[in-house]
């Protein structure tokens, strides 16, 4: 029988006038049946809203999931060609607009809020998920969460890689007609769809994918000047692993031909693509990292136009839309090569991402 109430007897008595008090511990005082089972019940009932704030709450409203991302925009994947283009891509590349990246940054952060808590779903679908009126969070309708095992935790990233792949191909018609229109997004779902146990959530959380389009050039910098100035001296063997397995078009520099600002970026310093200029000082595989931080790092450098609007000939998204446009696989795997040696999560680049429902602090 476990105890749930001690019983004290309290002495006291007076000895050359000092009063002692006695504390005398009687033994334990069960609880009744009705009291245990009513303090059990309240402590399942604490313990269910602390673990998922997720559920619905009565009388809260809320719009079903697909329907509210359909109802964002009529297409939801921008592939419009960015400013300056002179020549269109035969097979363009598109990203998300906007407010779908906001909402789908968050319909992906919250099965890994779950199962950061300890539970999983006995089943994941986009039937069960509506989105707030309010605050726009995603939101399940059915409480069907147990005891997380490794078995279920994989068999919900499978099911949340599933689920993401039928919400866009249902919102976007270009992207039901041609998967691999946005890379980074195909990247995001085979990241998550080959999760092994013990793997951290953090690249599903914050992938490229669904950073704002302005706030692509301070991720890219983030992580390009960790590889240079730190990986690089700190751990020379890593260094070569994450730029040896970088993913951009060799022939990047005729490329960017075709678009008048990338022009005039590459010509204000001095880029060996093929290192026929300066052999001896000239890694190739640097050549378009170095590229794509400079147009970043200077964005409105030059871009002044008192015609314009704002002023601004160019602005900082402007800059990213075109390098996503040359680049459309290298940020992602940037950020895939520094989050398998652990150090894409140290770099504090979740910051980028305004969308969280709530402060969690590092992820794993």
């Amino acid at each position: 029988m476990k105890p749930s109430a001690q019983v004290t007897t309290y002495l006291s008595f007076r000895v050359y006038g000092l009063t002692f008090l006695l504390l005398h511990n009687a033994g334990t005082k069960e609880m009744s049946r009705g009291k245990k089972a009513s303090a059990n019940k309240k402590t399942a009932v604490q313990r269910q809203k602390r673990i998922c704030h997720y559920l619905l709450l009565p009388g809260e409203n809320g719009t079903p999931v697909t329907d509210f991302v359909k109802g964002l925009a009529g297409e939801i994947m921008c592939d419009r060609d960015p400013v300056g283009q002179t020549q269109a891509l035969d097979t363009p590349r598109a990203s998300f607009i906007e407010s779908v990246k906001h909402i789908l940054f968050r319909v992906t952060n919250m099965p890994l809020d779950v199962l950061e808590s300890g539970y999983c779903f006995q089943s994941l679908q986009l039937e069960n998920i509506v989105v707030t009126d309010y605050y726009e969070i995603p939101k399940l309708v059915v409480d069907n969460l147990e005891k997380r095992t490794a078995k279920g935790t994989k068999a919900n990233l499978t099911a949340l890689a599933d689920m993401l792949h039928q919400l866009v191909g249902e919102a976007s018609a270009k992207y039901h007609a041609d998967k691999d229109i946005n890379p980074e997004f195909k990247h995001l779902l085979q990241h998550i769809k080959g999760y092994q146990q013990g793997d951290p959530f953090f690249l599903m959380r914050y992938n490229v994918c669904y950073v704002p389009l302005e706030n692509r050039p301070f991720l890219y910098v983030e992580m390009y000047d960790y590889v240079m100035d730190i990986l690089r001296y700190t751990d020379p063997e890593a260094f070569q692993f994450v730029i040896s397995n970088l993913s951009y078009p060799l022939d990047w520099n005729v490329q960017l031909l075709n678009n008048s600002y990338l022009v005039w970026s590459f010509g204000r310093s001095r880029y060996d693509p093929q290192a026929t200029r300066f052999p001896a000082e000239t890694d190739p595989r640097l050549e378009p990292l170095r590229y794509h931080r400079n147009g970043p790092a200077h964005p409105l450098e030059d871009s002044a136009d008192p015609a314009a609007e704002h002023g601004m000939a160019s602005t900082r998204a402007d800059v990213a839309h075109r390098l996503y446009f040359l680049f459309p696989d290298l940020m992602s795997s940037m950020q895939t090569n520094l989050h398998y040696i652990g150090a894409l999560c140290h770099l504090g680049t979740e910051k980028l991402f305004p969308f969280q429902v709530r402060k969690t602090g590092r992820q794993q």
